[in-house]
């Protein structure tokens, strides 16, 4: 099951207000529209998906979608982010 489009605008919306103090304001829309459905969270892939030219653009855009919640979750551990290559 893909991120409803209501996690994914949750999640566009903390990429662009990455701080606590937006996070501890909008808490109840990570409760409600992200954190239970990220345990769940997954795709069923059907077997035209899994060799459609499509699926690395599905892909990205779905791990995309996360980057934002991952990089508060890791700055709120105290992890430094990951150096450039």
């Amino acid at each position: 099951m893909p991120f409803s489009p209501a996690a994914l605008r949750f999640f566009r919306q903390l990429s662009s207000h990455n701080d606590k103090a937006w996070f501890e304001a909008h808490r109840d829309h990570y409760e409600q529209d992200v954190h239970y459905q990220s345990f769940v969270s997954g795709r069923s892939l059907t077997d035209a998906l899994v060799t459609s030219s499509k699926l690395p653009s599905l892909l990205a855009r779905e791990y995309e979608a996360l980057l934002p919640l991952v990089r508060w979750l890791n700055g709120s551990l105290g992890l430094k982010p990951a150096e450039k290559r």
